[in-house]
C-alpha cells in the first residue's frame, strides 16, 4: 500500500501516466551536475537575516564627527550630537562602544560598535568586515516612487528577499536569481535555508531548481520501520516514479518529479551526517539557546559536504529574530548582540579551519530600520533605512560603504519620522553579483537602472579577491 501511495497514478485522476523506461537525470532534480568547462572556484553565499526589524543606529554609532548640519541654525550640532540629542534615554554611551575609523567619505572619522560585538570590531579592523550605511528598500531614486513598501514584518521580509518589483522575476529571491545565472553558465551549484527562509534562494523555474530545507539536526531521516520492512523501498518508489512520455499529465510529472528530487537530496546531501566541525559553536551556554549559532554550524557543516560534492557556488540562508523592539530595547539587545556576535566568532573560525573562509561572503540584513526618535516604553519603531554589515576573508573591509546621514533630522522625512535610505539594496548585491560571477546584474538588481551607476558598490569596492570568471555559454 505504502508504494502505491507513492505512484503519481495514485495522486492524479486525469490520465494514466506513461513511463518512457528511462532513469531520470539528477540535473531535472535539483542537483546541477557540472559542465565540462566550468570552472573549479568554490564560493559562497549566506543571506543572514536578523528579522524583526534591528534597531542599527545602535549598532553603528557616530563617535568623532567633523562639521556641523546646515538644516536649522538651532540644531548647530555634529552627527554625534545629533544622535545623543534625538535618541534620549536609549542613545549609548560612548565609552562603551568599540571605536572602528570610518574609513572616510562619511560625515565622522570613527563610528563606534555596539559594545556586544567585539568579535564584528576586530573583523572591520582587519579588513574583514563591511558596514553598509543607511541601506533600504527602494525602486526609485525619489523615495516617494518607492514601490511595494510596507512597514509590515512579513511582507517586507519577502520585500527584501526578493528586492523585485513587477512581473518579469515574480517570486524570485535575490540569491535565487544571482544562482540562475551561475546554472546557465555551467556551474554546479546549490541552495539551501536552515531557517525557513527560502524565498531569497528561489530562482526562476525552469532554470535553477527550488531550494532545499535543512534543520540544524541535518537532513531529515525516512522512518526506519519502513526500510527495515522492506529494504528496497527507495529504489521502488524511484523507480516507480522513473521519467514519463510527453503525454503523460502535469500533474503526475510534477509529483514524479519531486518525489525523485526528494530522495536525490536525501542521498547527495546525507554526507553532512557525517561531518563534524573543528571548532566548537556557541549553541548553548547554560540554560541559553543560541539559534543562530546552530544554523552557522550546519551550514560549515554542509560547506564542507558542497566541496566533497564538487558544488562551485554555495547558497544559504539563516535567520535570527524577533528584534521587533517596542519597548525596552537595550537589554534585549545586549543580549542578542551577544549571541551573534558569539555565533560569527565561531563560525569565521571554523570557515578558516576548512578552508572557505576566504571564498564565503555573509550579508546581514533585516526588513528594515527603526525610528530615531524612542516611543515611550524606551523602545523604536517601525523604520525604513538602516546599517548592515558583510564580512568575509576576500572583502575589502574596515571602510563603511553608502552614505551615513549627515542631517538625522533631515533624513527623518517619511511617516511616522521614519528615516529614508540613502541607498537602495540593489547597491549591495550588485558587487555581490558581480563577485560571484553572474552576467546578468540587471536581472540580479532589476531596480539598478533607475539609480545613478555610481551608487552601486561593486565589486572591485567590496572584494580584495576576484570573484570566478565564467567561461562563454
Amino acid at each position: 500500500m505504502q508504494l502505491i501511495a507513492s505512484t503519481s497514478e495514485f495522486h492524479t485522476t486525469n490520465q494514466v501516466v506513461s513511463k518512457s523506461g528511462d532513469d531520470r537525470d539528477s540535473s531535472s532534480v535539483g542537483i546541477e551536475a557540472p559542465s565540462e568547462t566550468a570552472t573549479s572556484d568554490y564560493k559562497a553565499i549566506i543571506y543572514m537575516d536578523l528579522n524583526g526589524g534591528v534597531d542599527s543606529f545602535n549598532m553603528l554609532v557616530p563617535m568623532h564627527c567633523d562639521g556641523t548640519n546646515n538644516f536649522d541654525l538651532r540644531y548647530n550640532m555634529t552627527v554625534d550630537e545629533q544622535y545623543l540629542a534625538i535618541r534620549g534615554s536609549i542613545a549609548l554611551d560612548k565609552a562603551s562602544l568599540h571605536q572602528i575609523d570610518s574609513g572616510g567619505g562619511q560625515p565622522c572619522s570613527q563610528f563606534g560598535l555596539h559594545r556586544k560585538l567585539t568579535k564584528l570590531a576586530n573583523l572591520y579592523r582587519n579588513e574583514e568586515a563591511l558596514f553598509f550605511a543607511n541601506v533600504g528598500y527602494m525602486t526609485d531614486p525619489d523615495w516617494k516612487k518607492t514601490k511595494g513598501l510596507t512597514f509590515g514584518h512579513s511582507a517586507q521580509t519577502t520585500k527584501i528577499a526578493q528586492n523585485n518589483v513587477g512581473d518579469a522575476y515574480a517570486d524570485t529571491g535575490v540569491l535565487g536569481r544571482i544562482r540562475d545565472t551561475a546554472v546557465l553558465a555551467g556551474r554546479k551549484t546549490s541552495a539551501v535555508h536552515v531557517a525557513k527562509s527560502r524565498t531569497v534562494l528561489e530562482g526562476v523555474k525552469g532554470i535553477s531548481t527550488g531550494p532545499v530545507a535543512v534543520d540544524v539536526d541535518g537532513i531529515s531521516e525516512f522512518p526506519l520501520h519502513i526500510l527495515t520492512d522492506a529494504p528496497n523501498f527507495l529504489s521502488q518508489v524511484n523507480s516507480l516514479n522513473n521519467a514519463t512520455m510527453p503525454d503523460s499529465g502535469f500533474m503526475a510529472e510534477s509529483w514524479s518529479s519531486k518525489i525523485h528530487q526528494t530522495f536525490s537530496v536525501m542521498d547527495e546531501l546525507g554526507i553532512v551526517e557525517e561531518i563534524d566541525t573543528a571548532t566548537t559553536f556557541p549553541v548553548k551556554f547554560g540554560n541559553k539557546y543560541n539559534p543562530l549559532a546552530d544554523q552557522l554550524k550546519m551550514v560549515s557543516r554542509l560547506q564542507q559536504a558542497a566541496l566533497q560534492r564538487g558544488v562551485t557556488l554555495d547558497f544559504y540562508s539563516v535567520k535570527f529574530g524577533s528584534w521587533d523592539h517596542h519597548g525596552g530595547v537595550l537589554g534585549p539587545q545586549d543580549a542578542m548582540f551577544k549571541k551573534v556576535d558569539d555565533a560569527l566568532g565561531a563560525y569565521v573560525a571554523e570557515a578558516k579551519a576548512i578552508g572557505v573562509w576566504e571564498s564565503t561572503v555573509l550579508v546581514q540584513t533585516s526588513e528594515f530600520g527603526r525610528t530615531l526618535y524612542p516611543n515611550g516604553n524606551a523602545g523604536t519603531e517601525h523604520g525604513w533605512g538602516g546599517h548592515y554589515f558583510s564580512i568575509g576573508g576576500g572583502l575589502k573591509g574596515g571602510k563603511i560603504l553608502g552614505k551615513y546621514p549627515h542631517n538625522l533630522w533631515e533624513v527623518m522625512k517619511a511617516s511616522g519620522r521614519r528615516p529614508v535610505p540613502s541607498s537602495p539594496w540593489d547597491s549591495v548585491w550588485f558587487g555581490i553579483a558581480e563577485w560571484a560571477g553572474s552576467d546578468d546584474l540587471a536581472k540580479v538588481c532589476p531596480h539598478m537602472g533607475s539609480f545613478d551607476h555610481t551608487d552601486m558598490f561593486d565589486a572591485a569596492t567590496m572584494f580584495r579577491l576576484p570573484g570566478p570568471t565564467y567561461p562563454p555559454n
